[in-house]
C-alpha cells in the first residue's frame, strides 16, 4: 500500500485545518449577519426619522406660509388705520382752525362785556 503515515498525518493535518477555517467562517459569517442586521436597523430608522423631518418641514413652511398671509393683512388693516387717522386729524385740524375763530369772537365779546362801564 503505498499511503505511509506522513500522508497520513498530512491529510488529518489538512482535515483539521478545514475545520478550523469553517468554524471561523461560521464565526465570520455569523458576525457579518449580525452587522447588517444592525446596519438595515439603523437604515430604518434613519429612513423613518427623515420622513419625519420632512413631515415637520411641510408643517412649518404651512405655518410660515399662513403667518405671512396674516401679517399682509395686519399691514393692510394698519394703512387702512392710518389713512382714517389722518383724515380724521385732517377733519380736527379744521374743527379747531374754525373754533379758533369762534372761540376768538366769544373772548372778544366777553372782554369787552367785562369792561368797567362809566
Amino acid at each position: 500500500m503505498g499511503v505511509t503515515y506522513s500522508a497520513i498525518a498530512q491529510y488529518a493535518n489538512y482535515c483539521q485545518s478545514s475545520a478550523v477555517t469553517a468554524n471561523e467562517s461560521a464565526c465570520l459569517q455569523t458576525k457579518y449577519e449580525q452587522i447588517i442586521a444592525d446596519l438595515e436597523e439603523k437604515l430604518r430608522k434613519e429612513q423613518e426619522a427623515r420622513k419625519e423631518l420632512e413631515k415637520l418641514r411641510r408643517r412649518h413652511e404651512q405655518e410660515i406660509s399662513d403667518l405671512k398671509d396674516q401679517l399682509a393683512e395686519k399691514s393692510l388693516q394698519i394703512d387702512d388705520l392710518q389713512a382714517a387717522l389722518a383724515k380724521r386729524d385732517d377733519e380736527l385740524q379744521a374743527a379747531l382752525s374754525t373754533g379758533d375763530e369762534q372761540t376768538q369772537h366769544k373772548v372778544c365779546s366777553l372782554s369787552i362785556s367785562l369792561l368797567p362801564t362809566t
